[in-house]
């Protein structure tokens, strides 16, 4: 379970997001609904 109140949570979550999006630039491999499932955590815990 995400607790977006700790900044390493945050933290892990954001390395995650980028190494999708890192490997998302090999086009043999479907990255898009990873990174909008993590970015959407992303969203969720801004508000």
């Amino acid at each position: 379970m995400w607790d977006f109140k700790n900044p390493v949570h945050r933290d892990y979550l954001t390395n995650l997001i980028s190494h999708y999006q890192r490997k998302s630039k090999d086009k043999s491999q479907n990255t898009e609904e990873f990174i909008d499932a993590y970015s959407q955590l992303m969203d969720i815990s801004s508000n």
